[in-house]
């Protein structure tokens, strides 16, 4: 034999052994297609579908090849109003097909006559080297449901957590209008009786509350009464000579009543001095000072 004859067995040898590895390499892949427990769709360069048993049972019935223009009507296929068929051109198989694109987890609404109920399809698909393109896609009408059932669930909870947060405010206001209420005692007299502790916030509203009703009203003496008032902190102090400040603008008089010993050691040691105030034993002494003047 020749060498040329021995390098031509050699070579044909060679492509043989090429062809039988190819064949099991296609084999292989074959039967993995046909166990894998997604569905996989192998679309020809003709549009024809090669589908293995778990992609049958999803779709519910293979039709006949009448090319990717057909798979929208042939599987009902929809966009995710649940309404709009599917372009045929935009369907993730047919990208990869026809544009050789990859693309990912594409969710596609599938209502057909093999499945009435309606399914939601998460299709992933990319081009393969021979000019044919493979589409993975599994059902997860399970997941969406659940995913849109726990929205709606949260949904639920954010509009309850707001109507909560909306009543506590309400309560709050109303908690806040009953533990310091402006009083008419006698004519020209008001009476703010204070309750609690009295923090900058709640002085803030109490002097917006005073100063409006002597605004509007005849007023000539406003009684603050801190019986009920154990302790208050330099904001406070403050603001209760800014109330007595403006209350004087508004041409009334300010009576502060039964300040507590507690109180008084604080306001001295922070160095708070009451101009505008008059300081005096309890409630009573107050509303005969204000009717004496």
């Amino acid at each position: 034999m020749s060498e040329q004859s021995t390098k031509t067995a050699a070579t044909q040898d060679a492509l043989a052994t090429l062809r039988a590895e190819i064949a099991e390499a296609q084999a292989a892949c074959e039967q993995l297609m046909r166990g894998h427990p997604q569905g996989i769709a192998v679309a020809g360069t003709d549009g024809s579908l090669d589908v293995n048993e778990a992609g049958a049972a999803i779709l519910g019935a293979l039709a006949g090849n009448e090319g990717t223009d057909a798979w929208v009507a042939q599987y009902g296929l929809f966009l995710e109003d649940q309404r709009t068929p599917y372009p045929p051109a935009e369907l993730p198989l047919a990208r990869a097909l026809l544009e050789r694109v990859t693309l990912s987890d594409v969710p596609i609404w599938m209502r057909s006559p093999a499945r009435p109920e309606g399914a939601w399809l998460s299709v992933s698909a990319r081009p393969l080297p021979d000019g044919r393109a493979l589409a993975v896609f599994r059902d997860v009408t399970a997941e969406r449901t659940l995913a849109t059932e726990l929205a709606a669930r949260n949904a639920a909870l954010e509009a309850r957590d707001a109507e909560n947060r909306a009543l506590v405010e309400r309560l709050r206001v109303a908690l806040d209008e009953l533990s310091t209420p402006v009083l008419e005692v006698w004519e020209g007299v008001l009476a703010v009786p204070v309750v609690g502790l009295l923090d900058t916030q709640r002085s803030a509203q109490m002097t917006e509350r005073v100063l409006d009703e002597v605004a509007h009203g005849q007023t000539r003496f406003v009684i603050v009464d801190l019986t009920g008032v154990e302790c208050v902190d330099t904001s406070t102090a403050d603001r209760l000579v800014k109330l007595a400040s403006g209350v004087r603008l508004l041409g009334a008089e300010c009576v502060v009543s039964g300040i507590q010993p507690a109180v008084a050691q604080t306001l001295v040691t922070i160095g708070v001095e009451l101009h505008g105030l008059i300081a005096v034993h309890d409630l009573e002494h107050a509303l005969g000072h204000c009717l004496a003047s």
